[in-house]
């Protein structure tokens, strides 16, 4: 069955009914939507047991700067162990994802520099993303599991998580 959807760049946001209590009032950033699947972010959660400062002292990564109070995100079940840094880049970059200027980058370097106080302005540092296997979403979204939204930035990259959703 082709997919006649196409929600890659857009947000999926869970109904009041969402069965599934690790995706409760989630707000995910679509990575990746085609007929193999889907790939998100989840940008709403974070660890509240997890801090970015710690993390970097564990990683021996050594800072000049003060470090900046940065959450660590749950992104997703999947891959819970993998970090990663969800940001805006430059319209010439060829790492961009998508049309909206949406990069992730997994090296050291980058957290170094959010460690330095350095980095994309906008970021989000996240353990983990969701998946959906071929035609999973869709059926997700037959059930009203879920609505589709446009992209906002300032919805994205808002600190207060809170508001997101």
């Amino acid at each position: 069955m082709q997919n006649s959807l196409h929600l890659e760049g857009q947000f999926l946001i869970s109904m009041p009914n969402m069965a599934d209590t690790r995706f409760s009032k989630a707000v995910i950033y679509l990575i990746m939507h085609n007929n193999d699947g889907a790939m998100g972010i989840v940008i709403n959660k974070i660890f509240p047991d997890i801090n970015f400062k710690n993390m970097v002292k564990e990683l021996d990564i050594k800072s000049s700067q003060t470090l900046a109070d940065i959450n660590v995100h749950y992104g997703g079940p999947i891959e819970i162990e993998r970090g990663f840094v969800v940001h805006t880049t430059a319209q010439k970059s060829i790492s961009k994802l998508n049309t909206n200027d949406i990069a992730i980058t997994s090296s050291i370097e980058i957290i170094k520099e959010l460690a330095g106080g350095k980095g994309p302005e906008n970021n989000i540092f996240v353990l983990g993303h969701a998946g959906w296997g071929p035609g999973q979403l869709e059926h997700e979204l037959s059930k009203n599991a879920w609505i589709n939204a446009p992209y906002n930035k300032d919805i994205m990259f808002d600190k207060d998580i809170k508001t997101k959703w």
